[in-house]
This record gives structure tokens, sequence and C-alpha cells, in this order.
């Protein structure tokens, strides 16, 4: 042991510790260093977990930001077609169908009226001429049932007017006038239908002609007033049907559309599913 000790053929090894001056600057921030996580000691069986997507930014656009709105918008429209289809189209439908109707009642009695002239075979007078006495008998047998008849056809068709109290005041001065004229003729001819006065001497006939020829002319002007009317408001009433019909078709189009973009627009991307 004490050979070995002072054995000197090695020469000695010393170990010399130089001070080294400490720097006053502050280490920098890493900052990848300062948020590196600590190693996992996770289990190498366990399955990696995928990341997480971010949640999908709500629609900048106005559009997208209110399908809500566009739903709700297009639903009305498509509600407006039925009330102007069912409720205001049917309606001038059905009030089309009634004056047409009334129409046809009108042209009938015109065509009785009409008829009484082929029925008896009279020889009225040339206009502007002065009739005989049998002429004048004839021309009031025929005036006033004609223009009774045409009184009460306008009568009937009037109800079909806006205002028809007017038109119906109209027709009964006319039917009111005929009637007391069909009296009195009915009365002079008790007392002198048999007479063989001429026209031109009998004052009475005279004055019952020429008030029978102005209540005829007065119950056909109002004939034919009545019936240019009904043509008017029969045109009128078309021309809304047609308008009811075409405002349901289109905004029933444009509801439509609009209910389907409100569905399908406004709606956040798909996440992408995992795995993908």
């Amino acid at each position: 042991m004490d050979n070995v000790l002072k054995d000197h053929s090695h020469p000695p090894v010393y170990l010399v510790t130089i001070p080294v001056p400490m720097s006053k600057k502050k280490p920098k921030h890493n900052p990848v260093v300062a948020q590196a996580k600590p190693p996992s000691f996770a289990s190498a069986n366990t399955p990696a977990q995928p990341p997480t997507a971010a949640p999908a930014a709500p629609p900048k656009n106005f559009y997208m930001r209110h399908d809500p709105f566009f739903t709700l918008l297009g639903t009305i429209l498509i509600f407006i077609t039925f009330i102007a289809k069912e409720s205001v189209g049917e309606y001038f439908k059905e009030s089309l169908t009634s004056i047409e109707k009334a129409e046809d009642m009108f042209v009938i009695r015109g065509k009785f009226a009409d008829s009484l002239s082929d029925k008896r075979f009279i020889f009225l007078p040339k206009p502007g001429d002065d009739p005989t006495r049998q002429q004048a008998i004839d021309s009031v047998d025929l005036w006033l049932p004609q223009g009774d008849d045409l009184a009460i056809a306008g009568y009937v068709l009037a109800w079909q007017f806006s205002d028809p109290q007017s038109w119906h005041e109209k027709s009964d001065t006319i039917t009111m006038n005929i009637e007391n004229l069909g009296g009195q003729m009915a009365e002079w001819e008790d007392a002198h239908g048999s007479e063989k006065t001429a026209f031109q001497s009998d004052s009475k006939l005279r004055d019952l002609y020429s008030k029978s020829k102005k209540s005829h002319e007065d119950a056909f002007d109002f004939h034919k007033t009545a019936w240019a009317e009904a043509e008017r408001i029969k045109h009128e009433r078309a021309g809304y049907v047609w308008w009811a019909n075409w405002i349901s078709y289109t905004a029933f189009g444009i509801g439509t559309a609009i209910t389907l973009y409100g569905q399908l627009s406004g709606k956040a991307p798909e996440s992408p599913k995992p795995g993908a």
C-alpha cells in the first residue's frame, strides 16, 4: 500500500477555477420555450385526439342573417294569393255571372215587347205625319204595353248596379205613367171607341196619343241606358277578375321563391367530420 501511494511516476493534476463575471442583461423571453408543455407521459397505446374545429362564424351578409324574415315574407305573399283569388276574384266572378243572367232576362223581355207589334197587323203613321183615328188607337194600344215591358226589364237589370234605387225610381215613374195612360185610354174607348170622329177633331185622343208616344220613348231610352250601364259594369268586373287571377299567380310565384330562398339561406357551413 505504501509503495502505491508513494509512486510519483505520474505528475499531479491540479483543478483551477477561474471566476467569470455575470452579465447584467436579462435573458430574452422565448415564447416557444415559455409555452412549451412538459413531456407527456401518456401510454403509447392511447389514441391521438383529433384537433377540435373552431366554431363557424355567423353569416355576415344581411340576407344570410335574416332568413326567417324572408321565410315569413314569402308565406305572407302566398297567403295573399288565396285572398286575391278566393275572396276578391270569386266575388267579382259571381257578380259577373249574375249580371250576365240579368242581361239574358233583359233580352228576353225586350224580345217579348218587340213581339207585341207582330201580333197585330197595324199600320203606324210615318214620322212627321198625323195619324188617322185608327192609327192613333193602335199606336197607343201598342206603345203602352211595350213601354211597360221595357221599363220592367230595366228595373230588374238595375239590381246589379251600384245604385239600383235611382234606377228603380225612374222605372217606377215610367210604369206608373203608363198605367195611368192605360186607364185613361180604356175609359176613352168605352165612351168614344165606336165613334167616327177624325183624329184632328178629337182632342182627348190627340192628348192620349202624344202622351203615350212620350212614355214609350222614355221607356225605350231607359231600356237602352240600362243595357249600356250593364255592359259597362260587366266589362269592369271582368277586368277585376282578370287582375285578381294574375295578382294571385304572381304573388304565389314570388312568395314561393322567397320562402324557398329563406329556407336555404343563413345556414352555417358544416364542420368537417372527425377523421375526414
